[in-house]
C-alpha cells in the first residue's frame, strides 16, 4: 500500500480538464484527472513518449485554454513526483486559489466536479 503524502485533498474531476504542458522544450496537450491546492494527476495521451520524455523531479509547466478569470494555470509550475503508465503526479509550490474550498467552488463553476 502506498503511503499518501497529500497535504490537500484531490478533486477528483467528472470531466478531464485540457491543458497545454510544457515540459523539456515539448510543447504538447494534457488531461488533469485530479487536483488540489498543492497537486494534480495528469494524464499525457502519448504515452509511447514518456520514458524518452519525462522523469520523476522534471519541471512541468502547464497553461489552460481558458482565457481570464477562467483560466486555473497560467503558466504554473509543477515538479514531477511520480509516473505510472500515462499518468504523472505533479506538484505545485502554489496554485492561484486561496484555499480548497475556493478551488471546489471553481471547480464547480465549470462543471468539472
Amino acid at each position: 500500500m502506498m503511503d499518501e503524502k497529500r497535504t490537500y485533498p484531490h478533486e477528483e474531476l467528472v470531466a478531464a480538464m485540457i491543458c497545454s504542458m510544457i515540459v523539456k522544450n515539448l510543447s504538447t496537450y494534457c488531461l488533469v484527472r485530479s487536483i488540489s491546492l498543492d497537486g494534480a494527476v495528469i494524464e499525457w495521451p502519448l504515452a509511447e513518449e514518456l520514458p524518452d520524455q519525462l522523469d520523476v523531479g522534471d519541471l512541468v509547466s502547464l497553461g489552460d485554454i481558458l482565457s481570464g478569470p477562467r483560466a486555473l494555470f497560467r503558466g504554473d509550475v509543477g515538479r514531477v513526483e511520480w509516473i505510472y503508465k500515462r499518468n504523472i503526479g505533479l506538484h505545485f509550490e502554489t496554485l492561484h486559489k486561496e484555499s480548497a474550498e475556493d478551488l471546489r467552488s471553481w471547480l464547480e463553476e465549470q462543471e468539472l466536479v
